[in-house]
């Protein structure tokens, strides 16, 4: 009976395995999905950075970054990813821009293959039968080859190697690199591996360049003129032109007219159109100056979002070109160290906008030191492959605030700021800044500690108390220092003159600059500006310590 039971059970079992089979087929050996695979220039990487949806293919945005060398921004919170070249940016899933549908995962951006079609310099090729992607980087170069002989395609250069796949005589394959006797190939499926050709002379094969050294394009040589640049400050109107003077040396001027008025990225304007028309008539350029307000939290909201930071591109973009000025000066400072990669992404994106337009972008600067807010917010090799010009601020050595009184730029220190940026941006692109204001420090003795304050002078009350307190020339420094004392009180003047002025004009030469900035018009005497214009021209002047030893 017992043996009974049991024949039953195993026949419902057999007809209830039949239905269910009959209902849910098993999915049958090759049928299965195989995981999409990804190389780039023959080299195979993980196929997490691929994926494949019912909506098409996509690739990780962190793949495309940092091993294809794309320039892609992800901005997970707005939902954008922006791509940046020398000659366009691209804002994909922004509404107004590139509307593309976006995978997040992880924090990571999946850019559908369409658009990276779209974008990418080199090669882009999908295999959707065996679901393989293969891009080449715009130097590679696969070289196409027709097989000699059956063979079979290998993991490695070895014979005990796995073989992958077995390819026929005659078939095309695309070389991607050799070593001996052995070719690294890629077949039209997609499919890459090791194949062995012993009849084969190689020598045809050997000298191919599949990485061909890079163009590099020649620096531009310094022009002959050299641009001679001050700012017009601009407190809350715009003076009237008709009563401003007129500097022959000069050849750009930057108005401060415009600066981040409030976090949403609007902008506020004090320029007016005839000063522009002014300046054209004197054959000056205008590169406008825009500022953040030197705000850091303000700049911070700014900076940290792709829609605000595209908004005040195009509105300072828009007000350029509405002014008919040939530029911009970007004067962002006090900017959070935290948010340096947030400012460098700024410039990637405004640059192409601007040469778009065929407009200057120039950017200003502070000189290498400690300063979180002030220097190390600032990545200068970054910055300078997106700007035509970095604008050194030369200036501020000995800072109005600081506890510790001393020159507002000392020749020596003036030069070894030169000299630490050129290693950084190419010296073609460098302006120096130069102050044509003074400081003077007054250390009061009866404090204890001893106080220190500062008041900054122009020129031509700096160069007065200079005679009066009979200031003597310090050669190390290159400039008229006066030191006087008034009971507890020490005065200490280092005075920016036409001589200390001249010397460092002089480091343009030295270091191959494109020329000189001032900061700034109207506190300088107009006897200075005869003796910058001569020594941006004369490149043998080198005023040696002895030269114009009696000048003022």
């Amino acid at each position: 009976m017992q043996k009974h039971k049991w024949i039953v059970f195993a026949i419902v079992f057999v007809w209830l395995s039949q239905t269910i089979g009959c209902a849910y087929p098993s999915t049958p050996p090759d049928a299965v999905v195989e995981k999409p695979r990804i190389y780039i220039d023959g080299h195979e990487y993980s196929h997490d950075f691929v994926k494949v949806t019912s909506d098409g293919v996509y690739v990780s945005s962190t793949f495309l970054r940092d091993i294809a060398y794309m320039e892609l921004f992800c901005d997970e919170q707005e939902g954008i990813v922006v791509f940046t070249s020398l000659e366009r940016v691209v804002y994909i899933g922004l509404e107004d821009a590139l509307p593309q549908d976006l995978i997040w995962k992880d924090a990571v951006a999946y850019i559908p293959l369409h658009t990276l079609e779209l974008l990418y310099k080199g090669r882009v090729m999908w295999h959707s039968e065996s679901r393989i992607l293969h891009m080449e980087r715009p130097l590679f170069r696969s070289k196409p080859w027709t097989l000699p002989q059956n063979n079979s395609l290998r993991c490695y250069p070895d014979k005990k190697a796995t073989v992958r796949k077995k390819i026929q005589k005659d078939q095309h394959v695309f070389i991607l690199r050799i070593l001996g006797s052995w070719f690294n190939v890629r077949t039209n499926q997609g499919n890459v591996g090791w194949v062995e050709v012993n009849t084969l002379d190689t020598k045809d094969f050997v000298h191919h360049e599949f990485y061909p050294p890079p163009f590099v394009e020649e620096p531009e040589k310094n022009p002959a003129e050299k641009i001679c640049m001050t700012w017009q400050y601009v407190y809350r109107t715009t003076p009237d032109p008709n009563e401003l003077y007129v500097v022959e040396e000069l050849n750009v001027i930057a108005p401060t007219w415009l600066y981040l008025k409030n976090s949403e990225g609007d902008l506020a304007d004090k320029g007016r159109i005839d000063y522009v028309d002014w300046a054209h008539s004197h054959q000056y350029q205008v590169w406008i100056a825009c500022t953040n307000s030197f705000d850091p939290s303000m700049t911070q909201e700014v900076l940290q979002s792709t829609r605000k930071r595209k908004k005040v591109i195009d509105r300072l973009c828009q007000i350029i070109v509405d002014y008919g000025a040939e530029g911009v000066n970007i004067d962002w400072e006090n900017i959070y160290v935290k948010d340096k990669d947030f400012f460098t992404q700024f410039m990637r994106e405004l640059y192409p906008i601007f040469k778009q337009k065929g407009l200057v972008v120039s950017v200003d600067i502070t000189t290498i030191s400690e300063s979180e807010n002030w220097s190390l917010c600032y990545d200068r090799p970054a910055i300078g492959k997106t700007t035509d010009f970095v604008v050194l601020m030369a200036y501020d050595q000995y800072w109005a605030g600081g506890d510790e009184s001393g020159s507002v730029a000392e020749y020596e220190w003036v030069k070894q700021g030169v000299e630490e940026l050129v290693e950084l941006v190419p010296s073609q692109k460098v302006i120096l800044g130069i102050p044509f204001y003074s400081r003077l420090w007054i250390e009061d003795e009866s404090m204890q500690p001893k106080s220190v304050s500062s008041e900054s002078y122009f020129m031509d009350y700096a160069m007065e108390l200079a005679e009066i307190h009979a200031a003597q020339w310090d050669e190390t420094i290159r400039q008229y220092v006066a030191q006087w004392r008034d009971r507890s009180h020490i005065y200490t003047l280092w005075v920016e003159d036409p001589r200390s002025i001249e010397h460092k004009v002089q480091l343009v030469h030295t270091h191959g600059l494109a020329g000189v900035a001032f900061w700034r018009k109207g506190y300088e005497i107009p006897e200075v500006w005869p003796r910058i214009g001569t020594q941006l021209q004369d490149v043998t002047d080198s005023l040696e310590p002895n030269n114009k030893e009696n000048e003022t």
